[in-house]
């Protein structure tokens, strides 16, 4: 039985509901476990939305140099310490894409940004520090606020939550690019001084720009 027909058996049962829930957010997200509950959240529409990217730094390089079993610890690792800062913020993960760990903030609840970002940031800063130690691998972690279409993409038989959008772009850009708790100036400036203050691990970069349509500059 589909997951998509499973959830439709038992959509008039608030308990089997949150059964259903708890059992596949694990695999799926809370946020995506919540809207397959509803139709009409299959169907990408705009939000805004806090994205954040993690990328482990150098990864082709690691990837030669690592045995497979190793890598495989590191990944599993890496994986297990960044899922649990963002869902110790109550964000949701979007996805597992090898070296890259796409977050989103806001998909079924309102954040505050200076908030979320300050929480997820040092959660994410330890677990970075630990992947250091323990494996010689370095973290980047970029995080833009901005408008994204957000659903369901894929085929008939296949379909996933993502979000498409300069923001998640942007995001992905300063994980790839650079160590340490990237953000962008959008969330930036949003925030205040107390909350992000001086300390190399946390930079301020230009929110990413998209020309336009007609190819001006």
């Amino acid at each position: 039985m589909s997951l998509k027909n499973l959830l439709r058996r038992w959509s008039k049962g608030e308990s089997e509901k949150a059964r259903l829930k708890k059992a596949f957010s694990p695999y799926v997200g809370d946020a995506v476990a919540e809207l397959s509950f509803d139709p009409s959240a299959l169907e990408p529409r705009e939000m805004e939305i806090i994205c954040i990217v993690t990328r482990i730094q150098d990864f082709e390089a690691l990837s030669v140099r690592t045995t497979l079993p190793e890598l495989g610890s590191l990944m599993n690792r890496y994986y297990g310490l960044i899922a649990e800062a963002v869902v110790y913020s109550q964000g949701d993960i979007g996805q597992f894409c090898g070296p890259a760990i796409v977050a989103y903030y806001g998909v079924n609840r309102d954040v505050e940004s200076t908030t979320i970002v300050t929480a997820v940031g040092m959660k994410i800063r330890a677990a970075a520090a630990s992947l250091e130690s323990d494996f010689g691998v370095h973290v980047g972690m970029g995080v833009c606020r901005g408008t994204v279409l957000y659903g369901a993409f894929g085929s008939s038989n296949r379909r996933a939550f993502s979000a498409f959008g300069p923001s998640l772009i942007c995001a992905e850009r300063a994980a790839a690019e650079h160590n340490g708790l990237n953000v962008c100036e959008q969330v930036a400036a949003a925030g205040s001084a107390a909350a992000f203050p001086a300390d190399p691990w946390i930079s301020v970069h230009p929110h990413l720009t998209v020309p336009d349509s007609t190819g001006s500059r």
